[in-house]
């Protein structure tokens, strides 16, 4: 249901009764003066008769029929929104509104029958018996929807909004209830109609009851070498990142867990849940799979292929061992701080950094704190958090996915940390430290350049300017910020830089 439905449910709308009253005091009011003084006119016009005789009837029964329209505008403005919406909270349905319209204008119809024409209730009885009898008859298969419609609302297995599939294949979320018909939208945004006859004897299911959080199932194969505790960090810090976006929930909990061996290595079962109100199942599994992919395609890992298949070409490794010199150069090249640095720096850095692996919940760094090294996510997923002035609860800011870094303004130029950064699960995270920087700074001057402008860009690209300024503009402030940079890190690694600051 649309958030602007949502809205209408139980709402009163007192000025849509102020017309109606005013035209029905003012009919009303002309029949009741016009039978009061009806007898006097008789006698001034005696003449007359037959034409005060009729205006008599008209004005009789247009008074029937403004004054019956006034108690269905009555029960549509405070009856059903006031009481019916306010308990059920629910839409009522149109087919319902109809019905009892219908009743008053049967109603209606008696009354001038009986007033305005002089027919007897007997006999008014007997003709409405008569038109009963008739359209039994003639409009057998309209009747059955109709009823049909009826038993929808008297037992409700469907209700306004839901979403359900018919055991004919049809699938949509009802949109209205109408007196023959029930009206679906289906996921393809057409309309499907199909009759209450076929809705009440069908079997259906309803996707929305009891609840509108649908649970899904991937599943996912992996080769065998790569380690369980591996995959499921991988695919649950994936999950984890889903929450929030594609309508994705975060209760029930989204899991990873193994199914078992197959052919081509081991299947996981992927469990998520999502809010059909919010979104469709396509759209949460297309939300999931482009975590998945990213947070794969980070650690390095795929999904297992057929073993028997013959390629012709080069194919990549089912999975990086980090420990692995040329494994660590790959996971230094996906970085944006690294990702340009020559065969020779690359390297030389690979063989340099240090990997650990973290429990969830630990503190990598801390707020307010002065230690000096820099470090990349590889697999998990990390949670930014900051102490404002003068409060001391944490507020999250943000979240690092793998391929992410942090810690490089303490690294190269000695600034306290600005956050704190926690694991959300298990992670695998790689260091830098101030040695190992001071040491390929100077063998290698030209990366403590190109990092300068690597993060002077990034500093850029996170402020409020970067909207408003020209090329020109952003150009200068990156060129500034990373000649301040450099002139700092001259104060650190020493005479290889200064002579380039």
């Amino acid at each position: 249901m649309t958030p602007q439905a949502q809205i209408e449910i139980g709402t009163i709308q007192h000025r849509k009764i102020v017309p109606t009253l005013i035209l029905s005091l003012l009919f009303v009011g002309a029949w009741f003066a016009f039978d009061t003084w009806v007898d006097v006119l008789v006698g001034l016009f005696p003449d007359r008769i037959s034409g005060i005789a009729l205006i008599h009837t008209a004005l009789t029964a247009i008074s029937w029929v403004v004054a019956g329209w006034f108690v269905s505008k009555l029960i549509k403005v405070y009856f059903w929104p006031g009481f019916v919406e306010r308990q059920s909270q629910k839409a009522v349905p149109k087919l319902m509104i109809d019905i009892l319209d219908a009743l008053i204008m049967a109603a209606i119809l008696s009354g001038i029958l009986i007033t305005a024409f002089d027919i007897s209730p007997a006999m008014v009885g007997a003709m409405s018996g008569g038109m009963v009898v008739l359209i039994a008859l003639f409009l057998k298969r309209p009747l059955d929807d109709i009823f049909a419609g009826l038993s929808l609302h008297i037992d409700p297995a469907i209700n306004l909004g839901d979403h359900i599939a018919l055991e004919s294949g049809q699938v949509g979320r009802v949109e209205e209830i109408t007196w023959r018909s029930t009206r679906l939208s289906a996921p393809d945004s057409t309309s499907v109609i199909v009759p209450n006859s076929v809705i009440s004897t069908a079997i259906l299911t309803n996707f929305s009851s009891p609840t509108s959080i649908k649970r899904v199932e991937l599943t996912a194969t992996l080769d065998f070498v790569v380690p369980i505790e591996r995959v499921l960090r991988v695919f649950d810090a994936a999950l984890r990142a889903t929450i929030g976006s594609g309508g994705i929930v975060s209760k029930p909990r989204p899991q990873a867990t193994v199914d078992g061996p197959a052919a081509y290595g081991i299947t996981y079962r992927i469990q998520f849940y999502f809010d059909l109100q919010k979104t469709s199942e396509e759209q949460a599994r297309t939300a999931v799979m482009r975590h998945i992919m990213v947070h794969l395609s980070n650690a390095g890992l795929a999904f297992s292929l057929p073993k028997e298949n013959v390629f012709l070409g080069r194919v990549r490794m089912r999975q990086m061992d980090w420990m692995r010199n040329s494994d660590r150069k790959n996971l230094l090249a996906g970085n944006v701080l690294f990702n340009e640095l020559r065969f020779a720096e690359m390297e030389f850095l690979a063989e340099k950094i240090v990997v650990h692996e973290y429990r969830a919940g630990e503190a990598i760094i801390r707020q307010g704190e002065t230690d000096t090294s820099m470090f990349g996510l590889a697999e998990g997923l990390l949670e930014v958090t900051v102490k404002l002035e003068g409060d001391d609860k944490s507020v999250q800011i943000s979240e690092i996915e793998p391929g992410g870094f942090f810690g490089e303004m303490s690294l190269l130029a000695n600034e306290p940390r600005s956050a704190t950064v926690t694991t959300l699960m298990d992670s695998v995270i790689f260091e830098i430290t101030r040695e190992t920087a001071i040491e390929i700074i100077n063998q290698f001057p030209e990366i403590g350049v190109m990092l300068s402008r690597v993060v002077a860009q990034r500093q850029f690209e996170t402020s409020n300017i970067i909207e408003i300024a020209s090329n020109k503009e952003k150009e200068e402030a990156i060129s500034s910020n990373a000649d301040t940079l450099l002139r700092r890190m001259a104060a650190i690694f020493g005479t290889a830089l200064k002579r380039r600051a």
